[in-house]
């Protein structure tokens, strides 16, 4: 089973659990970060958001790849902070068909392509990567509201590159 993989800079909150939880109901839900999973306090910290009724984990990127591989017929969420995190992915083995762009917010440098997805050039770079591996590239915050492809983030970042 494909887990569902999320690009979200929060990573485990609200719209993840109960959003997509509730619309996916998951086996597990799992944040994939280096640097997150080798602090054994923020793991946990981020572990509290996650209910009773799913499994959390904090996974570093390889330990990730392989409980997928171990667990290929459970149901998961996958939560990643930037699409950078998923090509780390895929460099290990992970196989992607579709990607969710959720939550990437408002920093100095970025692009607004809506109200919750803001991008810098390396960011798009990365999801411009993603695209030429074949990976459908969906933004949406919440199952059930507006669902923007790849070429929508393109013509964003496009109109804003001619504008400057």
């Amino acid at each position: 089973m494909k887990p569902f993989i999320r690009v979200d800079d929060r990573l485990i909150h609200g719209q993840v659990v109960v959003g997509w939880g509730s619309e996916l109901n998951p086996d597990y839900i799992i944040l994939s970060d280096d640097e997150i999973a080798s602090d054994e306090t923020e793991s946990e910290l981020y572990l509290l958001g996650v209910p009773f009724e799913f499994e959390g984990k904090v996974l570093n990127f390889s330990e990730t790849v392989k409980f997928l591989e171990n667990n290929d017929h459970k149901n998961s969420i996958i939560v990643v902070k930037s699409p950078r995190s998923v090509l780390d992915l895929i460099n290990l083995g992970l196989k992607v068909d579709t990607l969710n762009i959720g939550g990437m917010h408002s920093k100095e440098n970025k692009l607004e392509i809506n109200h919750y997805v803001y991008i810098n050039r390396s960011e798009y770079d990365d999801l411009l990567l993603l695209k030429e591996e074949g990976i459908n590239i969906q933004i949406q915050d919440l199952p059930g509201e507006r669902m923007f492809n790849m070429k929508y983030l393109m013509e964003q970042w496009e109109k804003h590159e001619k504008q400057n």
